[in-house]
């Protein structure tokens, strides 16, 4: 069970709903549609049978797979190098306490990588290619030399690309052949990924700062970190507009308040709450699409707080922190 948990599954919901929006996204275009700013609901009702329809395809589900044991060994990876980090700021127990062995975790990171290439064996040079940048772009925002998560705007940088984009492009190419115009849709997500991940470096400045890491919100402080976030959400809601794009639109507004009250207040908590509420926003939005994925969370949900409670007799993950 340790070894399923050390996954960080509730981190992987991010990845999980960048690729259901790059399907989302793909499949309108492959479709020929347009979602309506007026008239969604109508749209939502009429074509909701035919986007379930193409999600429970067996494709979806062995990338989809794929992706996510690639993206447990990059957290596998990033676990073993921010040991030191985490112990200080008390979190991610199975290495600092000594649960899972440096060498247990670099088998365990082998065998997921293995696996992953497996299954993708047959798959377009395009997928394949993407999950090789993946892998290597993990490795180089943890390991040193490189370590980029310790260098300001190259953390951003990869976060936003990270997720916003290349999962994004993983959910895209599952359903739809690649196509330039992937870059332009993706754009208001990489913007609203930036801005969240810039608020989630305040939190945890204290175990950064003496792990020797400088990220983007140490690097700026409290009241930059939150001017650059809540420009850059500013930005992912202009180009959902222009775009025609509910979905990030939605999720962008409903967050900016939060945004704006770290901005103004400018403490750990309101920052957290920021970045909290961002992407429980998306991913509500994202279940609307994809009304299975909510139940998939739950089920993940309530088996963490199991496995938590039971294993460290802590309550993890919760809800309003």
């Amino acid at each position: 069970m340790d070894y399923l948990f050390f996954l960080r599954p509730i981190i992987l919901i991010p990845v999980w709903t960048f690729f259901l929006l790059g399907f989302y996204h793909g499949w309108l275009k492959t479709q020929g549609k347009v979602v309506p700013f007026t008239g969604f609901l109508q749209w939502y009702q009429e074509y909701l049978p035919e986007l379930t329809r193409f999600f429970f395809s067996e494709r979806v589900w062995y990338v989809w797979l794929a992706y996510t044991l690639l993206m447990g060994a990059i957290y596998i990876i990033n676990q073993i190098y921010d040991r030191e980090s985490d112990l200080i700021n008390d979190k991610l127990f199975f290495i600092p306490k000594g649960l899972i062995s440096l060498k247990q975790a670099r088998l365990e990171t082998v065998l997921l990588v293995l696996i992953c290439t497996v299954l993708m064996l047959s798959s377009s040079f395009p997928l394949v290619l993407l999950f090789v940048v993946s892998f290597f772009m993990g490795v180089l925002y943890s390991v040193p030399p490189f370590k980029f998560k310790g260098r300001p705007f190259w953390d951003l940088l990869f976060n936003a690309l990270g997720y916003g984009f290349v999962a994004f492009l993983v959910g895209w190419l599952t359903v739809a052949p690649y196509s330039h115009k992937v870059f332009w849709f993706s754009l208001p997500y990489v913007l609203a990924v930036g801005a969240t991940f810039v608020n989630t470096t305040i939190p945890d400045n204290c175990g950064d700062q003496n792990n020797g890491d400088v990220t983007t919100g140490l690097f700026l402080g409290m009241r930059n970190a939150a001017l650059l976030s809540t420009g850059l959400l500013g930005l992912a809601i202009i180009f959902s507009v222009i775009q025609n794009n509910p979905i990030c639109l939605v999720a962008a507004v409903i967050s900016l308040p939060f945004f704006v009250r770290a901005l103004i207040k400018k403490d750990k908590r309101t920052f957290l709450i920021s970045s909290q509420a961002s992407g429980r926003v998306f991913v509500f939005l994202v279940s609307l699409l994809f009304p299975i994925y909510l139940i998939f969370l739950g089920v993940v949900f309530l088996a963490t707080r199991w496995y938590y409670r039971a294993r460290f007799d802590v309550i993890y993950p919760v809800i309003g922190r």
